[in-house]
């Protein structure tokens, strides 16, 4: 336990100092006005800008179900080339409100607002980037079609296709947006790169000849550069990429900062790769801790439990037909249930429901196997009805799903602290200990999976066949 305590407390104090690089950055949490809503954001600025030095600005956006620590990396990275860096959550996600149905008012998602609040900080000069992913890329397009002193864009994973297609995007040519560097994951299913290369970016990059990427095109001087980069990962870690990072630095600093002195003093690091790395490593020994605690805690319960049951007979099925029969579950139900949490909206999220639906009929069906199938691989027969019983009339169950509840939240929560700095409202102990509303199905799902859990983790009753 002393061991897991240290390397918890080492790798969070690490992370901690590479996320503002050791006291050279001020990282805040911001809330900005956005009409009746508010979009949360996380700012990393240089300790060196001030009204008298002021730096140019880069706002970053997530993709779909993701948030503004998703895009920390890069902003922490830019940040320390000399930019005040502004990752936001989009509407409907993080700590933002609204929906994401508000994009049909709103294509850019919150986006210009983001825009407006860099430019009304004194320490922000007139030259504005941005960065997006996936939905973020369309998201920025959109606010580059709407604000005027955009000088760069980056679009990673997204920003392109036919998904952005209408008037308030702008329309991608040789000239819009203005500088723009496009990042595409080699292993990307979302995208066929011959097709972009050789067709959908021509009129972009202003040639007749297949795009080649790591190439400049057009000038950076009259805002027409044009680059492709093709880093070799999938979609969902685009934006933490190396390539990815370092072309993002390198290009913000070529379209936004005057001379190639300035751009000479680019210093691409892997401060945020070691940050993930102290962040891991913290909740690893977070669970640690965590499973000493509750193994612990249940020795108790399982005692009482023991003292309560003497002269029942019990027994439990053996380990590896335990790990056996839940792995094929798993297995076997997760496409089936995740085709039926696209068909039905309910619980409302984009994504969860379907893992929602596949706990659910996990636990279903894992209930009809122990009753029904079970005692051919086991000469121990369960009571089903008796074990529900006594289990919702135990404190085991509120306590499992509480434990469950507590510790994903918490393990969640305590990685977006690391990488957030102090919130200009509220408290960091209100937000770390604030947990998110689950839907019923998800609730009910964890208490039934707590329910079988206790199949294995305490004395089920049964008879001997």
């Amino acid at each position: 336990m002393v061991v897991l305590v240290s390397v918890f407390l080492f790798g969070t104090v690490v992370a901690i100092s590479l996320n503002d690089d050791f006291g050279r950055l001020e990282v805040t949490k911001v809330s900005i006005p956005n009409g009746a809503l508010a979009l949360s954001g996380l700012l990393y600025r240089p300790g060196y800008v001030s009204d008298a030095a002021p730096a140019p600005g880069i706002a970053l956006a997530h993709g779909l179900s993701e948030a503004k620590q998703m895009m920390s990396g890069i902003a922490l990275e830019l940040a320390r080339n000399g930019f005040v860096a502004l990752a936001i959550d989009l509407f409907g996600h993080g700590n933002s409100g609204g929906k994401l149905s508000q994009g049909n008012e709103d294509h850019s998602l919150g986006v210009v607002a983001a825009v407006h609040y860099l430019q009304s900080l004194s320490y922000v000069d007139h030259r504005i980037g941005l960065v997006g992913h996936s939905l973020g890329g369309g998201a920025i397009r959109a606010a580059a079609a709407n604000c005027t002193n955009i000088y760069a864009c980056v679009f990673i994973g997204g920003g392109f296709g036919s998904m952005v297609s209408e008037p308030e995007y702008g329309y991608l040519n040789a000239t819009f947006p203005k500088n723009l560097l496009i990042a595409v994951g080699k292993y990307d299913v979302l995208f066929n790169l011959t097709q972009l290369k050789t067709e959908e970016l021509l009129p972009v990059f202003g040639t007749s000849d297949a795009v080649i990427p790591a190439t400049v095109y057009g000038d950076f001087s009259l805002s027409t550069a044009r680059k492709l980069v093709i880093p070799s990962t999938t979609h969902l870690f685009e934006p933490i990429d190396p390539l990815v990072v370092s072309e993002a630095v390198s290009w913000m600093t070529y379209s936004l900062k005057s001379g190639d002195v300035l751009a000479a003093r680019v210093e691409i690091g892997s401060a945020y790769l070691l940050r993930e790395f102290a962040i891991v490593t913290s909740l690893v020994a977070f669970v640690g801790i965590v499973l000493v605690l509750s193994l612990f805690l249940c020795e108790g319960l399982h005692a009482r439990v023991r003292r309560e049951t003497t002269g029942e007979q019990y027994g439990v099925l053996e380990g590896w037909k335990v790990f056996l029969a839940w792995g094929l579950l798993g297995l076997l139900l997760f496409l089936p249930m995740s085709f039926v949490g696209s068909q039905i909206p309910f619980p409302p999220m984009v994504f969860g429901g379907s893992i929602a639906w596949w706990m659910l009929a996990t636990s279903l069906v894992g209930l009809l196997v122990l009753k029904f199938f079970a005692p051919r691989f086991s000469s121990v027969r369960l009571k089903i009805g008796s074990i529900l019983s006594e289990s919702f009339s135990r404190g085991g169950v509120d306590y499992g799903v509480c434990a469950f509840r507590f510790y994903v939240r918490r393990c969640w929560c305590f990685a977006d602290s690391v990488r957030d700095g102090p919130s200009d409202s509220g408290t960091d102990f209100q937000h770390f200990m604030a947990a998110d509303s689950d839907s019923n199905v998800a609730r009910f799902s964890a208490l039934l999976f707590s329910v079988l859990l206790r199949g294995r983790a305490l004395p089920s009753q049964a008879k001997k066949g």
